[in-house]
């Protein structure tokens, strides 16, 4: 029974082990999803911030060379050497200013930005027809030069501020030329980013239904067939339990009536024979009075061990229950109990008209009798009530006593007080029990057996 035991046990945790592997794997793969599908969209959004970014940028050139063309010529018209001056600063600074965001653009070598650089924008800075890059520096360079230029050189004919004037107009068209580029971009990467999130909808939807459809589903047969496979042997287990179980008890219920039959063919015999030849010869010494009360004394010791033990036989194997049935042997064992331990026994039956099955009213009875043996050791009892219900379908027997109870977590008590005993001859004919119990307030032992 133990080898069975542990056989399903292993092949238990067999499956565990199995179906424990599959769904790390599969939560890996969903793992590996969430991660790519965080870093594509990451890259996405990051490309569409960077687009933006750079589109602020280029449209700030051409604000930055209006100014410089707007500061040159004020340069130039300013008649007072203060008011010249500080021109020429907000020139300079100006100039500085577009320096350095043109080289922001024109190398674009920074860690956000190197990895979203366009060629069509290098194509609109470095090759026919625009050579934008070549123009800006022209610009930035001819402003410098102006800048520096002494009172002499400070007029209208200057030809630094006629390039700047002139190129002005072109420039800010070339410039926005780029800045419409990067707009264009910027919205194609916006576009991508919807289509893309579209695209990576589906697929992922496409993921899981695959998962669903070649994973889940197969697995739901799969854990249906193992458990419908594992009930059937534990099914087949409890069967092998349940007959192991049935042969101890016929062994035992077989010991029970040959020693109940010793006693009643060998020792109750041998001992009524002992009674009959001490009779005899107390009518020998009816002349002796000590002799005689002796003999007398004897005879009395030896009805009372065979009253007795005729009643360990009885109680052994019952004549009643063979003879008349489960109530009538169950009225005489609450008798029993009553004159032997002082213990008030109720007996209730309710439409129990028939004879049930002869293997079932034994386990009955040895039920009652253990909860009442227990009552009268353990319990110390002063009342128990007994209910057997017959139903359409099953039978119900209940004994409640009144005595100490126990605590029904302690494992060890069951074994000591025969619950183990009960359980297993209840599952033997399929049946359920429920013990419940608490110190001080008794015990309720409830069997229920279904009758075929």
């Amino acid at each position: 029974m133990l080898t069975n035991d542990k056989n399903i046990d292993l092949y238990r945790q067999k499956l565990v082990k199995s179906f424990r592997r599959k769904n790390q794997l599969i939560l890996l793969i969903l793992l590996l999803l969430a991660i790519f599908s965080y870093g594509f969209f990451l890259y996405t959004i990051r490309t569409t911030d960077t687009d933006g970014f750079m589109i602020n940028q280029s449209s700030k050139q051409g604000f930055l060379s209006q100014s410089i063309s707007f500061l040159s010529l004020q340069f130039i018209s300013s008649n007072r050497p203060t008011n010249r001056e500080q021109t020429r600063q907000k020139l300079v600074s100006t100039i500085n200013e577009m320096k350095l965001n043109h080289e922001f653009l024109e190398s674009d070598k920074s860690a956000i930005l190197a990895f979203y650089h366009s060629k069509k924008i290098d194509s609109i800075y470095y090759k026919s027809p625009i050579f934008l890059n070549k123009k800006v520096h022209r610009f930035i360079e001819e402003a410098y030069l102006l800048s520096e230029a002494n009172n002499n050189e400070i007029n209208y004919s200057n030809i630094h501020l006629k390039y700047i004037t002139d190129s002005s107009e072109n420039l800010l068209r070339d410039l926005k030329l780029i800045t419409n580029q990067y707009q264009i971009e910027n919205q194609d990467e916006i576009n991508s980013l919807y289509y893309n999130r579209t695209s990576f909808l589906l697929f992922s939807l496409l993921i899981y239904i695959g998962i669903g459809v070649f994973y889940f589903r197969p697995m739901t047969k799969q854990i249906n067939a193992n458990l419908l496979d594992l009930s059937k042997k534990e099914k087949e287990i409890q069967n092998i339990n349940d007959k192991q179980i049935s042969t101890i008890i016929n062994a035992q219920e077989k010991e029970r009536q040959k020693v109940a039959g010793d006693l009643h063919d060998g020792l109750i015999q041998t001992l009524t024979t002992i009674a009959h030849k001490t009779k005899t010869e107390i009518e020998k010494y009816k002349h002796n009075q000590q002799t005689e009360k002796t003999l007398n004394e004897i005879k009395i010791l030896i009805d009372e061990v065979i009253i007795e033990t005729r009643n360990i036989a009885y109680r052994i194997i019952p004549p009643l229950l063979n003879e008349f049935g489960l109530v009538p042997a169950l009225k005489n064992l609450c008798e029993q109990i009553k004159t032997s331990f002082k213990i008030n026994v109720i007996l209730q039956e309710y439409e129990l008209n028939v004879r049930l099955d002869k293997e079932l009213e034994l386990t009955l009875y040895r039920i009652a009798q253990e909860a009442l043996n227990n009552a009268v050791k353990y319990s110390k009892a002063t009342e128990v009530l007994i209910q057997l219900i017959h139903h359409t379908n099953s039978i119900v027997l209940i004994i409640e006593d009144k005595g100490n109870g126990f605590d029904i977590s302690d494992e060890a008590k069951w074994s000591g007080i025969g619950l183990m005993n009960i359980q297993e001859r209840v599952r033997a004919f399929q049946g359920n029990v429920s013990i419940n119990s608490s110190k001080d307030l008794g015990t309720e032992i409830m069997v229920e057996i279904p009758l075929n």
